[in-house]
């Protein structure tokens, strides 16, 4: 299992940190073993040199298989935030404020300036994708990765690009 994002500075113990999130929804409650397990370390002190490490990891054992996205409110996949450009590779990212505002950093006083995330490449050479959308504030959005034009604008509209794109939303996220 391969992590695709981590917030920059946090540790894994952290609770705020992606990897301790993993760890207590997905990675322990489906028995999968810490050795199977491939994270960013979000403490790194050369954050570069991490996204890094993590591409040649992708590049020696890649292609994920199945990556699992969620959708982020101002469209945003992984880390990879609105801009002009997208960067293919696994690089650090600088946070948007509505992503420093994430639920995951609640009560964490210096938050998370940037990210550690694999790039769009990186996640477009997926076998298959699935992108899971919760909630009324999702709604807009879903619409625009969905519906509008693809833009980098709103990454998650080049997921329409991929030949194995699989959208799971609830009502409340799709209803009009």
């Amino acid at each position: 299992m391969l992590q695709l994002d981590e917030w920059g500075g946090l540790p894994p113990d952290h609770p705020g940190s992606c990897a301790a999130d993993l760890q207590l929804k997905l990675l322990k409650p489906a028995g999968i073993a810490p050795s199977r397990f491939h994270r960013f370390r979000g403490e790194a002190s050369d954050p570069e040199a991490e996204c890094g490490r993590m591409s040649r990891w992708l590049a020696a054992n890649g292609p994920i298989d199945v990556c699992l996205l969620g959708l982020g409110k101002n469209g945003h996949v992984a880390m990879n935030e609105p801009a002009s450009f997208l960067i293919p590779q696994a690089h650090v990212a600088r946070l948007a404020v509505s992503s420093r505002a994430h639920s995951m950093l609640a009560g964490i006083k210096n938050k998370p300036r940037y990210g550690l995330t694999l790039g769009l490449a990186d996640i477009m050479g997926s076998r298959k994708i699935l992108l899971l959308v919760s909630g009324a504030a999702k709604r807009v959005i879903l619409w625009r990765t969905l519906e509008a034009r693809i833009s980098t604008q709103v990454p998650a509209s080049l997921l329409r690009l991929h030949p194995d794109l699989t959208v799971l939303c609830d009502r409340d996220a799709r209803s009009p």
